[in-house]
Order: structure tokens, then C-alpha cells, then sequence
């Protein structure tokens, strides 16, 4: 025998069943639709538009099926306060923002000779490592594997390089390149690791005013030509780099 489709059965049976299924089911009466069906461009029936009953934020369970219009419609309780939200008093936008400050330094706050002892220090960890060097895709077991590291002269395994320089670089922005123009960066003329770096190890940096100049093409910004030294906790020199920057120049 052909199983009869849900709708064709009469709404006390439906609700009965969606009852013994364990739904919790919330009734109101609904009168047949008197308006005429409508229709789209390609002749099919445009839905009842009508929204779902929905059952009030603090119920506790928290689906509910809705009987509206003749079918079966799933709520949440939190549509509710979706529904009021445009009842609610506009929230209160406090005090307002300060000034906008420029920070670091554009380029005529720079000369050549000037130093800075960037303040920030960091200490890398091992599991951070070992995430950069999978991340990155860098191959190499030294940089995740304790026993080749071992075999190659290193009681532990390494700091990759590259995460090293990195976190030097990123000390100086504030100081040197927080005032971008153009491409921003340059190149980076010179970069020289020169000592192994190990989880727990410390590093600070500081750097030097090369040259500074024009550049071609660039009226907003100057080359400002750097160099970037980068040392552990016991001040032990551990890489080098020498970049150019493309700095902007203060407002006239």
C-alpha cells in the first residue's frame, strides 16, 4: 500500500504524532488562507512569507516545533530576541575616541649615525619552533627532530633562522617602519646568521642609521638604509641585516 504523504493527513493526527516523537508542539488557530495564491514570472507558488511562531528567550528546551500556516516549522528560542532587538533603547556610545595620534617616526626624523635600543626582548619557545619550521615548510629535521639535532652537533634542537630574524625584524617596526610610503620595504641588502639560537634563548635588537635619501618615483616617502643587529639574553650577537625602507614623509 502506498504510504499517504504527511500533509495529506489531518492536522489533529500530525500533531499527535509529532507529540509521540517527543517534540513539543505549541497550537493556535489557523484559518485557511483566503487570498489568492501568487504566483511568480515562471507561473510557480510564491511561499507564505508569514513568519514562524517563535517561543520566547528562558524556555528551557531549545528547539520547538511551530505549527504556523498548516506545515510544520523549526524555532529557536533566541529568534525571539532577534525579533525585539528593534524595541531595545539604542546602546549608549560612551565617551568619545581620542585624536587620532601618528606613531613611529617619518622620514625627515631621521639622520644618518642615529641609533636605537629597540625595548622590546623576546623569548622564543620550543613547540613555537617547531610550528614555524612545519608551518613554513622548511624540510630540514634540524629544526623538529632532537635526534638528527643531535648527530649534527646541537644538544637540542634549534630555533630556525628564519623565525629568529623575524622576531628581530618585528622589534624594530615601531622605531623604524611603522610610517610606510609606497612599496614599503626595499630589500634587504644583507642578512648573516651568526649564531644558533635555542627555545628559552632571549632576543633583543638595535640598529643604526646608514643613509637616507630620495628616491626615484617616491614624493611622499625617502630611502631610509638600516642596519639591524640581533642579540641573546647573554648579549651574544646572533644575526645581521641590512634593509632599506621606503619611509613616509610628515605632512607640509
Amino acid at each position: 500500500m502506498a504510504r499517504r504523504p504527511l500533509g495529506a493527513e489531518p492536522r489533529r493526527r500530525v500533531l499527535d504524532r509529532l507529540r509521540h516523537l517527543g517534540h513539543r508542539v505549541l497550537r493556535r488557530p489557523v484559518r485557511a488562507p483566503r487570498l489568492a495564491l501568487q504566483l511568480d514570472r515562471e507561473g510557480r507558488v510564491v511561499p507564505d512569507p508569514a513568519p514562524p511562531l517563535v517561543v520566547p528567550a528562558g524556555v528551557g528546551a531549545a528547539r520547538h516545533l511551530v505549527w504556523h500556516g498548516g506545515r510544520g516549522r523549526v524555532a529557536h528560542a533566541h529568534d525571539a530576541d532577534r525579533g525585539r532587538r528593534g524595541d531595545r533603547a539604542p546602546m549608549s556610545r560612551g565617551a568619545p575616541l581620542p585624536e587620532r595620534r601618528d606613531r613611529g617616526r617619518t622620514f625627515e626624523q631621521f639622520a644618518v649615525g642615529q641609533r636605537f635600543d629597540h625595548h622590546w626582548g623576546r623569548t622564543l619557545t620550543e613547540a613555537e619552533s617547531i610550528a614555524f619550521a612545519t608551518t613554513t615548510m622548511n624540510a630540514s629535521p634540524l629544526y623538529f627532530n632532537a635526534q638528527f639535532a643531535a648527530a649534527h652537533g646541537h644538544d637540542r634542537i634549534p630555533v630556525d633562522p628564519l623565525l629568529a630574524w623575524n622576531i628581530v625584524f618585528g622589534m624594530t617596526v615601531e622605531d623604524l617602519s611603522f610610517q610606510l610610503a609606497g612599496a614599503g620595504n626595499l630589500g634587504y641588502p644583507v642578512i648573516r646568521f651568526l649564531r644558533a639560537v635555542y627555545p628559552g634563548d632571549t632576543l633583543y635588537a638595535e640598529s643604526e642609521v646608514l643613509a637616507i635619501g630620495p628616491w626615484k618615483g617616491a614624493d611622499d616617502g625617502g630611502l631610509v638604509h638600516v642596519r639591524t643587529l640581533g642579540r641573546n639574553q647573554r648579549g651574544q650577537l646572533v644575526l645581521e641585516y641590512e634593509r632599506k625602507i621606503l619611509v613616509r614623509k610628515g605632512r607640509r
